[in-house]
């Protein structure tokens, strides 16, 4: 059976240097040097637009040019994005389609004459519907990936698992088009995530699970590249044995792709790589987004929309409207359980540069934000 590891790396233009070059020491290097050291290693690397940016900015050239050799000797391969993670489905299609552009200044940016367009593209958040999947497909790329929950009658259970196995026995794409649409395991990438005490052989053993069902199964873990080393330790170790076993074929996700022999058209539904059972279907579905219960986050909302409305860009590429719409501004505001002021007050003064000081809106969150606590809460 197949297995493709889909790493997402991406820090919000609002991080502090100190905070980069922490994930970097702790993540985004002993994950390259696991790489290095692994002849059949096979990654397909979202390294975003706002991240490429940073680590420019804090003098990271060696690190990404030793990226760079591993993209040119096919152990990572990379994805195309929206450069500041912004929510897609909060965006008209021009202002995708702008993210877009922008990831692809920065890509260029790393890479020189050896950048190649990607084949696929990863969405922020995973977060879907019908609409995002259409621009995408406009812009020319041949594959997303979605969380199992996207599934069309997949569902969850009670513990935000998936219920069933059958999905990746499949390869699929969105129906009336041609866009290609992978499905992550979501029980495994969230063992990886957040499971603490997962042992490698149990890893594997999951893995295995899918070919015990079928011959042709293929596995898809997605989660957040700071996952190793920075949120946990252990995991370097998780990453090491995935890329070391041979019980398994490492492949990219286009490899895996190129290896369809037919396709099946669905239509996924809306969906994130967040959303759990309590949350789907009902009103408050995304609320470490959009809780209309959390004031900071409706007046966050309307600032956003503000920006889209009437913000100007600058002639170059990037500009500060690009990167007030991030999405991490309304994560850090959720308190689910994550709040942090700190961030929040740095995406005020993106939109201060979009729609001046002076804009009501700012004020009014400003205040609100007064009266909080200072303290942190980290996740």
């Amino acid at each position: 059976m197949k297995l493709a590891i889909l790493l997402h790396a991406y820090q919000p233009p609002t991080q502090y240097p100190h905070v980069t070059k922490e994930i970097t020491k702790r993540s985004y290097l002993p994950f390259l040097e696991t790489i290095e050291r692994c002849d059949a290693a096979k990654i397909t690397l979202n390294l975003s637009g706002s991240l490429i940016e940073q680590l420019i900015a804090n003098n990271e050239h060696e690190l990404l040019d030793r990226y760079k050799t591993q993209v040119l000797r096919g152990a990572i391969e990379c994805t195309a994005t929206a450069a500041y993670h912004p929510l897609l489905t909060k965006l008209p299609e021009s202002e995708i389609f702008r993210q877009n552009l922008v990831n692809e200044y920065w890509l260029t940016r790393w890479m020189g004459d050896n950048y190649k367009k990607p084949h696929g593209f990863f969405v922020p958040e995973m977060f879907y519907d019908h609409r995002v999947g259409d621009a995408i497909e406009k812009m020319g790329y041949e594959w997303i990936v979605l969380d199992e929950s996207a599934f069309p009658g997949a569902g969850v259970d009670e513990h935000g698992q998936h219920n069933t196995l059958s999905i990746a026995k499949h390869y699929y794409k969105k129906n009336n088009g041609n866009l290609g649409v992978f499905f992550r395991d979501r029980p495994i990438s969230l063992a990886i995530a957040f499971d603490h005490d997962l042992t490698e052989r149990s890893l594997l053993e999951m893995i295995q699970r899918h070919g015990d069902e079928a011959k042709d199964a293929y596995v898809i873990i997605a989660v957040d590249a700071e996952t190793f080393g920075y949120h946990h330790a252990h995991n370097l170790n998780l990453l090491t044995c995935l890329c070391e076993q041979d019980e398994i074929q490492l492949v990219t996700l286009h490899e895996l792709y190129q290896s369809a022999r037919e396709f099946r058209f669905v239509e996924p539904v809306d969906s994130s790589w967040g959303i759990s059972l309590e949350e789907h279907g009902s009103v408050r579905q995304f609320p470490r987004w959009d809780n209309p219960e959390n004031k900071i986050q409706q007046l966050q909302w309307k600032l956003f929309n503000l920006a889209v409305q009437n913000g100007k860009h600058a002639s170059g590429l990037p500009d500060d409207f690009d990167k007030s719409l991030h999405s991490d501004q309304f994560w850090w505001a959720s308190k689910y359980p994550c709040w942090h002021p700190g961030m929040i007050e740095q995406s005020l003064g993106l939109y201060e540069s979009v729609l001046g000081e002076d804009a009501k809106e700012i004020v009014q969150l400003r205040e609100v934000l007064a009266t909080e606590e200072v303290s942190v809460i980290n996740c």
